[in-house]
């Protein structure tokens, strides 16, 4: 009986020894699941904040864009108060674009608290689309928004395509362009093929009229609807004409837009180059005498135009200096466009 005992003492032993091992195990085992649920949460809160840190990056950076462009118009009206060069105006405003929303991205974005801080891209070029009441602006980055978190050995990175895009409907941009040079030659020369004459003649004739010469003026007022005293008299007429001609094409001004045309630093004259031709037979048995002189006209004019555009919807926010003072204000806009126009017809 005692040799039972002591084998069943031996045996509770053992039995006791494996249930402490268990139960340690399973605590082991508890705490490194614990462990790893702890560090699953860990990784899904910083993958979820980090994503966030992105899409708010991408928004403040759709809003710069957006300022940026305003900046750029408000800035090119200002410095810009005239423009020759029709074609100009998008390729300065990009260039303005540009410039500012760079400024928008040369530091990092912080998201919540410093630990997550967006990398913002560069953008080396603004692609600009003008169409009827819009400006399209698109920007494509050299690189992503990017973030990084590092824990431990664990390194975290997230990008984001920093690719932009804006459409301001901006109602004065139709007119931009309304001075482009060769729409206004265009015009012009229509109006000088319909109201004024490239070419005529007058003619004489009898032997009373054999010593009279026919003025280059009066072939002009002969084939003319009106009669000028002088050739000054008639390029003045001319000038006077034209101007109203290029007037005529100022758009009606808005509820929202004022629209000005005018121009200045005019010449404008009228060269007259003439021939002769006469045949006289009034030392003839049967008298006869004709003059006729033939003569082209061709017309000039020089002179600025300019259309000045001022667009009040207080809509559109810029920064200005008010006593040292940075401030961010909604303004009325101005753009004044002029064009050199030359024209030498035919």
């Amino acid at each position: 009986m005692a040799k039972k005992g002591s084998a069943s003492g031996i045996l509770a032993f053992v039995l006791l020894i494996i249930l402490i091992g268990v139960v340690f195990l399973s605590l082991d085992i508890t705490t490194q699941n614990g462990l790893t649920i702890n560090r699953k949460i860990d990784l899904q809160q910083d993958f979820y904040v980090m994503s966030n840190a992105l899409e708010s990056a991408k928004l403040y950076l759709d809003i710069a864009i957006k300022y940026s462009t305003y900046q750029a118009i408000f800035d090119y009206g200002k410095e810009e108060k005239t423009d020759s060069n029709a074609g100009n105006f998008e390729a300065v405003l990009s260039d303005r674009i540009k410039q500012n929303l760079n400024r928008y991205t040369q530091d990092k974005y912080s998201f919540l608290t410093p630990d997550y801080k967006v990398t913002l891209p560069k953008y080396d070029n603004i692609n600009l689309l003008i169409e009827n009441n819009a400006i399209k602006a698109s920007a494509a980055s050299r690189t992503n928004l990017i973030i990084q978190k590092e824990v431990a050995s664990e390194k975290s990175r997230l990008e984001k395509s920093g690719n932009l895009e804006f459409i301001f409907d901006y109602p004065s941009i139709k007119y931009i362009n309304i001075l482009a040079e060769h729409n206004l030659r265009d015009k012009l020369i229509n109006y000088i093929n319909t109201g004024w004459k490239l070419s005529g003649n007058k003619m004489l004739t009898g032997c009373e009229n054999k010593n009279r010469e026919i003025e280059d003026l009066e072939v002009f007022n002969h084939i003319s609807s009106s009669i000028y005293a002088s050739w000054p008299d008639a390029s003045k007429s001319f000038s006077v004409s034209i101007q109203s001609e290029i007037l005529s094409i100022r758009p009606d001004s808005t509820e929202n837009l004022d629209l000005n045309l005018s121009v200045s630093n005019v010449t404008a004259t009228i060269d007259h180059i003439c021939k002769t031709k006469k045949d006289d037979k009034c030392d003839q048995t049967e008298k006869t005498f004709l003059y006729v002189k033939n003569c082209d006209f061709k017309y000039n004019f020089a002179g600025n135009v300019s259309l000045s555009i001022t667009d009040k919807n207080k809509q559109y926010p810029v920064k200005v200096m008010e006593e040292e003072t940075e401030k961010i204000l909604f303004t009325n806009m101005t753009f004044i466009s002029t064009n050199s126009l030359s024209l030498d017809y035919p």
